[in-house]
C-alpha cells in the first residue's frame, strides 16, 4: 500500500493506492469510519455513484484504465475505480493502481489560493480529469468506427467486420454508461455535499459532450452494422438470383433434349418392325418429328416467357 498525505488549513487529504483487506480495516479504525463501507472499495462491480452514511459522503467514480487490453469491452475492464469518502476530518481517496490523473488532480489544486482549496473542488478537479480520459478514448473509438465504415464499403470477409462492429459497440455502450451515471453523481455533489454551481459546471459540460461523444459512436456503429446485414443480403439475393438464372437456362435445354433423346431411344431399339426404320426417307421423317417438337416447344416457352431474360 501506497499512503500520500497532505495537510491544508481546512482539511487534510489521504491517498491510499493498492491496499488490502486488512489495511483498509485499519484505515477505517484511524478515521472512524464504517469498516463495510471502506471494503466496499474492494467490490470491482460499483459503478459510479454516491451515498451518505451519517456525516460521511461516500462516493465512486471510474476512469479509463491506464493499459487497457485489447478485447477489452466491459465497464470493469475499461476503467478502474477511485473512491472518494468525506469526512469532518477531511477527504480519503482509494485506488488500486497507479493513476497518473491522481498527480495532475494535485497539481492543479495546489495552484489554486488556499481559501478555495476544499473537498468539493478535488472533486471537481478529478471529473474534470475523468471527462479528459474520456474524450481521449473516444477519441479512439471514433477513429475505429471510421475504418470499420471503410472495411464495410471494402467487402471485407463478414466473420471479421461483426467482431469489429461488435467490440466497438460494445465499448461504446460501457463508456455511455459510465458516464451517464458519472453526470449523475456531479449532479447530485452539488446538493449533498454544497459543492458550488460554478465549480462543477465546467466539469458536468465536458461530461455532457463526453455522453453525446459516447451515444454518436454507438448510433452510428448499430447503423453501419445494419448497413452491412442489408449488403451481406444483397450479396446473397444477387448469389440467388444467379443460380435460378442458370437453373432456368439448364431448365430449358434439358425441355429441348429430353424430347429428342426419347425419339432416338425408341429409333435405336433392337426391333425388326419399327415404322420408317427401313424406309429410305425414315431418317428424314424422324428430323422433321424432331423439328416440329422442337418448334412447338420453342413456341410454348416464348409464350410462358422463359426465353426472356429475367429482371432483377
Amino acid at each position: 500500500m501506497n499512503l500520500t498525505t497532505v495537510n491544508y488549513s481546512k482539511f487534510r487529504w489521504i491517498d491510499v493506492e493498492a491496499p488490502t483487506k486488512a489495511e483498509l480495516e485499519k484505515l477505517a479504525d484511524e478515521n472512524n469510519l464504517p469498516a463495510k463501507l471502506l471494503l466496499d472499495c474492494l467490490n470491482p462491480e460499483y459503478l459510479p455513484h454516491i451515498e451518505t452514511h451519517g456525516a460521511t459522503h461516500f462516493i465512486v467514480i471510474r476512469t479509463p484504465e491506464p493499459n487497457l487490453p485489447i478485447e477489452a469491452d466491459t465497464v470493469q475492464e475499461l476503467t478502474t475505480k477511485i473512491a472518494f469518502f468525506i469526512t469532518q476530518q477531511g477527504l480519503l481517496t482509494v485506488h488500486r493502481q497507479s493513476l497518473p490523473m491522481v498527480q495532475q488532480v494535485r497539481l492543479h489544486f495546489n495552484e489554486v489560493v488556499e481559501p478555495e482549496k476544499t473537498t468539493a473542488l478535488v472533486l471537481s478537479l478529478f471529473l474534470s480529469q475523468v471527462a479528459q480520459a474520456l474524450i481521449s478514448e473516444l477519441s479512439v473509438l471514433d477513429h475505429k468506427t471510421e475504418n470499420f465504415e471503410q472495411n464495410i464499403f471494402l467487402m471485407k470477409r463478414s466473420r471479421s467486420i461483426l467482431k469489429e462492429g461488435y467490440f466497438i459497440k460494445r465499448k461504446a455502450s460501457s463508456y455511455r454508461k459510465v458516464i451517464k451515471t458519472t453526470v449523475e453523481v456531479g449532479q447530485k455533489l452539488t446538493l449533498k455535499i454544497g459543492c458550488p454551481a460554478q465549480q462543477m459546471q465546467e466539469s458536468l459540460d465536458n461530461l455532457s459532450q463526453c455522453l453525446f461523444f459516447a451515444e454518436e459512436i454507438y448510433e452510428n456503429v448499430q447503423a453501419l452494422l445494419n448497413l452491412h446485414m442489408a449488403i451481406q443480403s444483397q450479396k446473397i439475393n444477387e448469389a440467388s438470383y444467379k443460380t435460378n438464372e442458370t437453373v432456368r437456362i439448364l431448365t430449358i435445354f434439358t425441355l429441348f433434349f429430353l424430347p429428342l433423346n426419347f425419339i432416338t431411344g425408341v429409333f435405336g431399339m433392337n426391333f425388326d418392325h419399327i415404322p420408317w426404320l427401313r424406309d429410305i426417307h425414315g431418317f428424314y421423317y424422324s428430323i422433321g418429328l424432331m423439328t416440329v417438337l422442337v418448334g412447338c416447344f420453342t413456341l410454348y416457352l416464348f409464350y410462358k416467357g422463359w426465353l426472356s431474360e429475367k429482371t432483377k
